[in-house]
């Protein structure tokens, strides 16, 4: 009679330890279930192949800038060279060749690859920007104008470099005109907005 006690109770006790389990098994499933999914692979391929910064431009050269392309070993292949109204360069060996609304980098690309195998074998060329359009500052300033454009240039230091705000200012915004585009969108005048070379900006009159 004994043993059948200490069997039955080691069988409940047995029954209990599986009970307890399962409801904390239970218990910890419910609480996965309210962790925020993580993000699928598809959306971390797609994270990771934005790149940084992708919101803000990159300059490109225009019309009016001017170039230093030097070519390593042909003297005759390296100097100066003003983009023209066309958007091209007058360029040896290559003639007209478009460089307006290429970044540095894609200019240089193009002359390597028209050089290439054609003239030259593996050409070391090197393009620097060594001449830009300037910036234009307009409305309620203290000095409107036209005023050399400086690397990284924002709204703010254009607007600083034309003598600050005029009196009848509005300071909440400012409207600008790309070089590369028709018409002027309005920015924010607290956020770090780049100002890039031939851009327009003008500083509004504020409503009364």
């Amino acid at each position: 009679m004994l043993r059948r006690m200490k069997i039955g109770t080691a069988a409940g006790a047995g029954r209990s330890c599986v009970a307890v389990l399962f409801f904390l098994v239970c218990g910890l499933l419910a609480a996965c279930s309210n962790v925020p999914d993580g993000p699928l692979a598809s959306d971390l391929k797609t994270n990771a192949a934005a790149p940084a910064g992708a919101g803000a431009m990159s300059p490109t050269v225009q019309k009016g800038d001017k170039l230093k392309i030097s070519v390593y070993g042909e003297p005759l292949l390296s100097g100066e060279y003003v983009i023209w109204p066309t958007g091209t360069i007058s360029y040896p060996l290559l003639g007209e060749v478009p460089m307006a609304g290429l970044t540095v980098r894609e200019a240089q690309q193009r002359l390597i690859q028209k050089l290439n195998g054609r003239y030259l074998v593996n050409p070391n060329v090197l393009v620097e920007l060594i001449s830009q359009k300037p910036i234009y500052v307009l409305g309620e300033v203290a000095k409107a104008g036209e005023y050399p454009y400086r690397d990284g240039m924002t709204a703010m230091s254009a607007i600083a470099l034309a003598g600050g705000f005029g009196p009848r200012a509005s300071t909440s915004h400012v409207l600008i005109r790309r070089a590369t585009e028709g018409e002027s969108r309005r920015y924010a005048v607290g956020s770090e907005v780049v100002v890039f070379p031939g851009d327009v900006l003008t500083v509004s009159e504020r409503m009364f």
